[in-house]
């Protein structure tokens, strides 16, 4: 994945229309390996959510390369500034949970595995970003993922991320 600077245009389906997501399904899985790294992969995906929300950074540093990168934007808005490497990323997002008072729930969906070998794959992913206190809960933001993923021996790991955030939180 590459990191743009460009200030995506925000309109129905900004993702695909500013070249930042196109879905397609990958190959149909040939054998149990890959139907066992499929599953694997989705795993990852949605462990991601739960390490965030239930502030278990130990393991979020586990389902990450050491070099990954996490870019993005706000529709509309200056891309934010890119994270890169495991050690510059956790922290930033530790540091960001501290200073929340809520539980937050990331709730990922509608994964779509977009390419996928033996050691590599591609994928998408919805985010609806919820927040409750005990006065309740609502929506903060929607957004899309793309997700770049390697396989390190038995294990899969994220290894680039895109959070492409519809609006501002």
């Amino acid at each position: 994945m590459t990191v743009s600077e460009a200030v995506p245009s925000f309109k129905g389906g900004w993702g695909h229309a500013n070249g930042l997501v196109n879905i397609r399904v990958a190959e149909p899985l040939a054998d149990l390996a890959a139907v066992r790294d499929r599953l694997a992969i989705e795993q990852v995906i949605m462990s991601y959510g739960w390490c965030i929300d239930e502030r278990q950074f130990d393991v979020l540093r586990e389902l990450i390369t050491e070099d990954m990168a996490f870019t993005g934007c706000i529709a509309s808005v200056e891309p934010f500034d890119p994270l890169v490497g495991r050690e510059v990323f956790v922290p930033w997002l530790e540091a960001f949970m501290a200073t929340r008072e809520d539980q937050f729930r990331h709730n990922l969906g509608n994964i779509v595995v977009t390419e996928q070998t033996a050691t590599d794959a591609t994928a998408v992913a919805y985010l609806t970003l919820t927040s409750s206190t005990v006065e309740g809960s609502r929506i903060l933001a929607t957004a899309f993922y793309r997700l770049a993923l390697v396989k390190r021996g038995d294990f899969w790991q994220i290894s680039a991320m895109y959070g492409g955030f519809d609006c501002q939180f």
